[in-house]
């Protein structure tokens, strides 16, 4: 199971950088357009809050997890998480999560 989250890592860094990467190469690096363009319309905000809550919810569930014991590895999801998003941060918990009863099949 580990080499499917390792694909997953793989495939929430390179599927939505691509997309940043493009935007850059059109705009360049204008962060004022950039908020802009995220907040556009309430579908774009809808979507963001979305992601936002759910990067909130894994921060939380990892920094509990590391509380009690069961993860060492906080500090790398939560860097992933917010430097590229729950596309990686998430399947990066799996990967580095100790193989456990219910997490080995």
């Amino acid at each position: 199971m580990k080499w499917l989250w390792a694909v997953f890592c793989v495939l929430g860094t390179l599927v939505p950088m691509s997309q940043l990467a493009l935007w850059i190469a059109e705009y360049g690096p204008d962060l004022p357009r950039m908020m802009q363009q995220v907040g556009g319309d309430r579908l774009s905000r809808f979507a963001w809050l979305d992601v936002v809550l759910s990067a909130l919810a894994l921060i939380a569930y990892v920094l509990w997890d590391q509380a009690r014991g069961g993860f060492r590895h906080a500090v790398w999801v939560i860097l992933a998480t917010c430097t590229i998003g729950v596309s990686l941060g998430l399947p990066l918990y799996f990967l580095l999560k100790p193989n456990t009863k219910s997490s080995a099949q």
